[in-house]
């Protein structure tokens, strides 16, 4: 973990605005548990995530009420490092590297609180009256619930994903797979990734950059790629890469039968082989076109739904693809049969082939 100033980027990233425009402008509160919920991640790390931000959004805010009584950057830094430091090792024993880090980012939170905090031109050091106070608290986003929480939950990210790289090379995993957040908001350069298996000892390649694992800024990669990232990684041992797809998919929307992808949409010399493997997808890497067509089903996109002999059948057009999306019809059955009337994938074609 290198140091990056997402937080500065986050308080001061809307330079076109009018600082009251900025004020109306802060985010929607989103409460913590919510942010992690659709990470690619197991429940266990998700609740670790959801722990340590809820303990780190108390620190910020501990430290935003001394800094309207006390300008002072160094004690700031060195009271609001012990908190944080301590908030850390109640759901991980940070090492040497992290500690590193918590000192640096520590220092640029309260830097950049102390910055922005006022608008009237305070200097830092400089000791607030109370109406300074009262303004900073009601006014400023630099000491605003919205700036305490996007600081907790990107800290959470960007200390555990740490962890769990460290964690994975000492637990033997030789490959890593990037898992996006797979929503609107996720960026272009973080879906082009999506899947993508390397070397567990080689970066992924993010738009322009390098990155070990998201939210990594070791070996220089830009803001733009990691404030409010919120992709993960699966770390992989040898024979889990090789049998990844040992098992049906079964999801509350939709099930994927491991044989219909295995053998038959990746399988070579397949009917549709070709029209997969031309948008990136691999016999290899099955895992990846399971979970790309669960994420792009949306049943309000259900098209020539009929009845038949052994259920319901229809279809739903969806993009696909690894380095590129293409338009793919897939059709889908809900078997007569079926307790949980859940519609299994029957077949997948490209729509221009």
């Amino acid at each position: 973990m290198g140091l990056t100033n997402f937080d500065e980027l986050n308080t001061l990233s809307t330079t076109e605005t009018t600082k009251d425009d900025r004020r109306k402008a802060t985010r929607k509160k989103i409460p913590i548990h919510d942010y992690f919920e659709n990470m690619q991640i197991s429940e266990e790390e998700k609740e670790k995530r959801v722990r340590l931000a809820n303990l780190l959004l108390a620190d910020v805010l501990f430290l935003f009420a001394l800094s309207r009584r006390n300008r002072d950057t160094r004690y700031l830094s060195e009271t609001f490092q012990k908190r944080y430091l301590s908030s850390v090792k109640k759901v991980t024993e940070p090492d040497q590297k992290m500690q590193r880090y918590i000192r640096k980012v520590c220092d640029s939170i309260v830097k950049t609180t102390l910055k922005s905090g006022l608008d009237d031109g305070k200097k830092q050091g400089e000791a607030l009256t109370d109406s300074d106070a009262i303004k900073v608290s009601q006014d400023s986003y630099a000491v605003s619930i919205e700036r305490a929480t996007s600081v907790a939950e990107n800290e959470a990210n960007a200390i555990l994903n740490g962890e769990e790289y460290s964690n994975a090379v000492k637990n033997g995993c030789t490959k890593k797979r990037w898992k996006s957040y797979r929503d609107e908001r996720v960026r272009a350069d973080h879906a082009d990734v999506d899947g993508q298996v390397v070397d567990i000892s080689r970066p992924f390649r993010v738009g322009k950059y390098m990155m070990m694992y998201p939210k990594d800024d070791s070996l220089g990669a830009g803001l733009e790629e990691i404030v409010n990232c919120r992709c993960s990684v699966e770390y992989i041992k040898n024979h889990s890469l090789q049998t990844e797809l040992e098992d049906d998919i079964i999801t509350d929307k939709c099930i994927i039968q491991r044989n219909k992808i295995v053998m038959y949409l990746l399988k070579p010399g397949a009917k549709h082989y070709d029209e997969f493997v031309s948008v990136g997808y691999s016999s290899q890497n099955p895992r990846k076109l399971a979970e790309d067509i669960i994420a792009a089903f949306d049943v309000d996109n259900v098209e020539g739904k009929r009845n038949t002999q052994h259920g319901t059948s229809f279809n739903v057009h969806m993009l696909l693809g690894v380095n590129v999306k293409k338009r793919f019809n897939t059709a889908w059955q809900i078997d007569n049969n079926s307790d949980k009337k859940i519609p299994r994938l029957i077949s997948a074609y490209r729509e221009d082939a």
